[in-house]
């Protein structure tokens, strides 16, 4: 009995020691065939040009476990996409800019016989908005090209490209044919233009809390209000503002008078200025020079005991010169806006007590007053062009 044990212990070793080895291979092949899933993806002209793009499709694409090679090209040709090409696992990719508000994005399968040819409208450009549109349809694509029996033919290819630019199928029929293309080809007739920087209209809709010193009698007026805007948005902003506030009542009382003050005030202004910092929190820092009119209802009441008259209630107007420095951060439908500047009055007002021979200077606002304000503002694109 010992024998025929022994040689059963015997054959199961010598059977593990030889299929370890081949489990260990066959790991191991599964690894690198997962480690050489590639996109060798090609940004054209200004796409080449955003290096967050790139960043960001390196990111999604690591998501599905697969490598990202991105590299820069001046021009795209049909000849780059259906030129055939040595087997492999990578899936390559053309991101081509075209003439109005988006790009085109060109696959082809790592079999050389499979393609996927898409379409992407970007309103702001490349905004962050328009890479993450650019981005899921590369992850999307590439992760469907990577399995088998995706795409369009070869054939079905050649008339998409057809029916975009004769000229382009021209060249990329001889590349498939495997003769090299020549330079003027290439070079000529199949150039795309560089899309130029998109100018966006959008408005501006906010809610808006302002304060503005007087002087040390009158102390703070300060009162809610809104703002209406328009704005063109190329890389700089420029933006025609009109805000108006309601102040809260302020008193003013003396030994002889009192009065009650309610104040409104609105302003005309330009801002221009540029975004700055982290891309993604929106931020912008702008200048803004405006025009106004101070207009203060004052209604005078007599002083307990006192025996001066009040006058009639009347209408005070005043223009004014504002300027202000703005800090606006958020994304692109809502922002908020803090803003601290000076309003300079362009005429002196002045609150006086009238005796029968002269007149008696009750109060004097500053005539350079300290401003601030807070807005929360709702900002609709209208047209990109």
């Amino acid at each position: 009995m010992l024998l025929p044990r022994f040689g059963w212990c015997l054959c199961f070793v010598l059977a593990s020691a030889f299929s370890a080895p081949l489990r260990a291979q066959s790991s191991g092949d599964t690894a690198a065939a997962v480690a050489d899933r590639r996109a060798v993806i090609v940004l054209i002209g200004a796409a080449g040009r955003d290096s967050e793009l790139s960043a960001l499709l390196t990111e999604l694409l690591e998501l599905r476990g697969v490598r990202a090679v991105v590299s820069a090209a001046q021009r795209f040709d049909g000849a780059q996409l259906l030129e055939k090409a040595t087997l492999s696992d990578s899936v390559d990719v053309f991101i081509v800019p075209t003439a109005g508000d988006g790009v085109r994005l060109y696959f082809r399968a790592p079999d050389g016989e499979r393609f996927l040819l898409r379409s992407v409208p970007l309103r702001g450009g490349f905004d962050d908005i328009g890479r993450e549109q650019i981005g899921q349809v590369v992850e999307t694509a590439v992760a469907a090209l990577l399995q088998p029996g995706a795409g369009l033919t070869l054939e079905q290819t050649r008339r998409a490209l057809n029916a975009e630019s004769p000229a382009a199928v021209a060249a990329a029929t001889t590349a498939s044919n495997a003769t090299p293309p020549r330079a003027a080809p290439v070079a000529a007739p199949t150039a795309r233009a560089e899309p130029s920087r998109a100018t966006t209209l959008e408005g501006w809709f906010a809610l808006r809390y302002g304060v503005m010193a007087l002087d040390p009698e009158l102390g703070v007026a300060h009162g809610p209000g809104l703002e209406l805007g328009l704005a063109a948005v190329r890389g700089l902003l420029l933006r025609a503002r009109l805000s108006a506030e309601r102040d809260f009542t302020q008193t003013l009382e003396s030994s002889l008078v009192a009065a009650e003050l309610s104040r409104l005030r609105w302003s005309i202004a330009a801002d221009a200025g540029l975004p700055f910092g982290d891309r993604s929190l929106g931020q912008r820092l702008l200048i803004s020079l405006g025009l106004g009119q101070d207009r203060v209802r004052v209604t005078p009441r007599a002083k307990t005991a006192s025996n001066v008259a009040p006058a009639p209630a009347f209408l005070d107007v005043a223009p004014s010169a504002h300027t202000e420095l703005r800090y606006e951060v958020g994304g692109e439908s809502v922002r908020l806006a803090l803003a601290a500047g000076i309003d300079v009055a362009l005429a002196r007002t002045h609150y006086d007590v009238a005796h029968r021979s002269a007149r008696q200077k009750l109060l004097e606002p500053w005539p350079v007053r300290p401003t601030a304000s807070l807005a929360l503002a709702f900002c609709p694109r209208w047209a990109t062009f």
